[in-house]
C-alpha cells in the first residue's frame, strides 16, 4: 500500500529509533523523535493515538517488523527492534542520514591515501550515489582478528561515542581487581593489534585510556554526558601508543640506527616527528631524531629492533634501556633452559 510523504517520515523515525541499540525509547520519546522530525519537515504533529497505530500498522504485512516484546525498564514498554540489524526495505536516507553520510565521506577524504580509509570511501560514495555492489567477493583483505577478547563490545562503544551516550562499564585490568566505572566514551583508538577506548571516568580529572579487551560489561546512564574539553586529535600527537602523560614533557630523543635497518625505520616511523640528521650520517649507521613524551610505548618499539638501533640520547633513556637489555641478558646467560 502506498504512503504519503508524512507517514513516510513517520517510518524512517520509528525505524532509525528501533534499530537504535544504544538508547531506550519508550512512547513518549518515540512521539517526541516523531514530532521533531515532522516539524523540520513543516508537518502537523501526530497523537500517541497515531504513533501507536503506525507501529500495530508496521507489524503487519506488508513491513512484517518484530520487536523484542521483552525489552522493559520496570513496568514501562521499550521499543526496539528484535534484530537491531534489521531495517525496512522501503526506507531510505533521509536528510539527516544523508548529511551525517556526506560528512562521514568528507571525513575519509582526508585520509584517501590510506587504503583501510579508501575502501570504505568507495562503498559510501556508491550509498551515496544510489548504486550497489553485487556479489560477495572479496577483492582486499586486512588484518583482523576476530577471536579478539572485548572486539564484541566495539560496535556498542562506537554507538555510544556517536549518540553521546553515557556508560556503565565493568573493567578488570591485568593484575587488578575489577571495578564498575561511570564513564563518558570519546574516542576509539587502535594500537598494536589492540583498541582503546578514551573517556571522562567519574572520579578522575584526566581522561582514561582503556583496553576494551577489558570491559567485561556495559551499561547505559540517564545521565547528562559530559562533553570533552581536550582536542583528541591532539592528544596522542606527542606520544607513541596509547599511554599519554600530558604532564611529561616533551624530550628529544636521538636513536642511531644501523644502515642496513634504517630504510624499514624510514619507511615506517617510529613516531610522525622522526627525523633524520643527514649531518650525522656514515656508511655504517644513521641518526634520527624524534620530539616525543617518554613512555613504555616508545621503549617498546626501540627494543623491538634490538642491536640494530641504540639510544643516545636523552640520558636517563639511554639507561633505562640498558638496565632492561642487562637484565635480558642475565636470563640468557646460561646456554641451557633449567625450568621448563
Amino acid at each position: 500500500m502506498p504512503v504519503d510523504r508524512q507517514v513516510l517520515i513517520r517510518y524512517r523515525v520509528l525505524n532509525r529509533c528501533f534499530r537504535n541499540a544504544h538508547r531506550e525509547f519508550d512512547i513518549n520519546a518515540l512521539l517526541d523523535a516523531v514530532n521533531r522530525e515532522l516539524e523540520k519537515h513543516d508537518c502537523q504533529p501526530i497523537s500517541e493515538r497515531t504513533l501507536r497505530a503506525d507501529i500495530q500498522r508496521l507489524q503487519e504485512p506488508p513491513y512484517n517488523i518484530e520487536l523484542d516484546e521483552s525489552f522493559k525498564s520496570g513496568k514501562r514498554r521499550l521499543y526496539r527492534y528484535a534484530d537491531v540489524s534489521f531495517s525496512l526495505p522501503m526506507v531510505t536516507l533521509d536528510d539527516e542520514e544523508k548529511e551525517m553520510l556526506k560528512k562521514t565521506i568528507a571525513m575519509l577524504s582526508q585520509y584517501d591515501d590510506i587504503p583501510q580509509y579508501q575502501w570504505m570511501l568507495t562503498l559510501l560514495s556508491q550509498i551515496e550515489n544510489g548504486n550497489g555492489l553485487e556479489g560477495d567477493k572479496r577483492f582486499v583483505e586486512f588484518q583482523n582478528n576476530a577471536d579478539l577478547v572485548g572486539i564484541g563490545h566495539f560496535q556498542a562503544l562506537l554507538g555510544a561515542i556517536i549518540n553521546k551516550q553515557p556508560l556503565s562499564i565493568l573493567y578488570k585490568p591485568f593484575g587488578k581487581t575489577e571495578r564498575s566505572m561511570n564513564i563518558h566514551p570519546y574516542y576509539l583508538k587502535q594500537y598494536n593489534d589492540r583498541w582503546f577506548l578514551v573517556a571522562q571516568t567519574e572520579g578522575f580529572d584526566d581522561l582514561s585510556v582503556l583496553a576494551i579487551d577489558r570491559i567485561d560489561s556495559i551499561k547505559t546512564l540517564r545521565i547528562p554526558f559530559i562533553e570533552s574539553e581536550v582536542d583528541l586529535e591532539d592528544y596522542f600527537e606527542n606520544s607513541v601508543g596509547v599511554t599519554v602523560f600530558p604532564d611529561h614533557p616533551i624530550e628529544e630523543v636521538m636513536l642511531r640506527v644501523d644502515a642496513k635497518r634504517y630504510p624499514y625505520i624510514a619507511t615506517k616511523p617510529i613516531h610522525w616527528s622522526q627525523t633524520e640528521l643527514k649531518d650525522k650520517a656514515t656508511e655504517e649507521y644513521r641518526v634520527v631524531r624524534l620530539k616525543v613524551r617518554i613512555n613504555n610505548e616508545l621503549e617498546s618499539a626501540i627494543l623491538s629492533f634490538g642491536d640494530d638501533v641504540e639510544v643516545l640520547a636523552p640520558e636517563s633513556l639511554r639507561l633505562k634501556i640498558g638496565e632492561k637489555i642487562e637484565r635480558l641478558a642475565r636470563k640468557y646467560k646460561d646456554k641451557e633452559c633449567k625450568t621448563i
